[in-house]
């Protein structure tokens, strides 16, 4: 099913979070979350993905461990019908969606519908989850998630402290976002209290050079909040591992 890997591979244990660092990492990390979903198979399970580069994680994820009991969804997504921007739509062409629909898992669908506005949408999809977690007590949930260069994880992005608690910082587990800096400012992301209450193991994907140098930073500086480094919080799960090929963390 799957071949193994002979990259070069060293892991190791922060204060926090383990971290695999391998010139494989997006294969590392799909077999990890085929291992754990394959743990959960006759459970029902919700698996939470992301955009970006975590797409490359997807294709060493195995058909084998999702069911009709499985629901896919993204951690966030661009409030948007262009299919350049809204990360679902991207979502329908890859193997990982086919092979979902082939074993008839459900989706929780983040593309906009017809006539519906960025606030409808972001509640649609709260709803959603909420049903979901109401419904299904012994929910097993993973989560994905890439990290940014400035920090950020899905569209929690870096602000200060009173900024970052009006957006996210709410009871909700699905909330919209309007970030002006980027192409499609309109967005909806699961929450922090998400993160924190509704998710047993997070998965952390970070790839590229330019990461490398950021992330050893705020990994092992103290001195960081969440509001500032969003990604903290998955990060400070009790179940993380981060996936990565920056060799200069160890």
């Amino acid at each position: 099913m799957h071949r193994e890997v002979t990259a070069l591979k060293k892991s190791y244990l922060t204060n926090y979070m383990k971290i695999q660092i391998s010139t494989k990492a997006n294969y590392d990390a799909g077999l990890y979350i085929t291992q754990k979903l394959l743990l959960h198979k006759n459970e029902p399970t919700l698996l939470l993905l992301s955009g970006g580069s975590a797409f490359s994680v997807f294709d060493s994820i195995s058909a084998d461990c999702l069911t009709q009991q499985t629901v896919v969804a993204f951690v966030d997504d661009r409030f948007t019908t262009d299919r350049r921007g809204n990360t679902f739509t991207q979502f329908e062409e890859t193997q990982l969606y086919a092979n979902a629909c082939l074993q008839n898992a459900t989706f929780i669908n983040s593309k906009p519908q017809k006539g519906e506005g960025h606030q409808d949408f972001c509640s649609r999809i709260q709803d959603e989850f909420e049903r979901i977690f109401k419904n299904t007590p012994t929910l097993y949930t993973l989560g994905l998630f890439g990290i940014g260069e400035d920090g950020h994880t899905a569209s929690l992005f870096p602000s200060t402290e009173n900024e970052f608690e009006a957006t996210y910082i709410l009871d909700s587990l699905y909330v919209p976002v309007y970030k002006d800096t980027t192409p499609y400012p309109y967005r909806g992301t699961i929450t922090p209290q998400f993160i924190e209450e509704k998710i047993d193991d997070v998965v952390l994907f970070a790839i590229g050079s330019n990461k490398c140098d950021n992330i050893l930073n705020y990994m092992h500086n103290k001195n960081f909040a969440q509001h500032q480094i969003p990604a903290l919080i998955p990060a400070q799960h009790p179940n993380s591992i981060l996936f990565t090929d920056c060799a200069t963390l160890v």
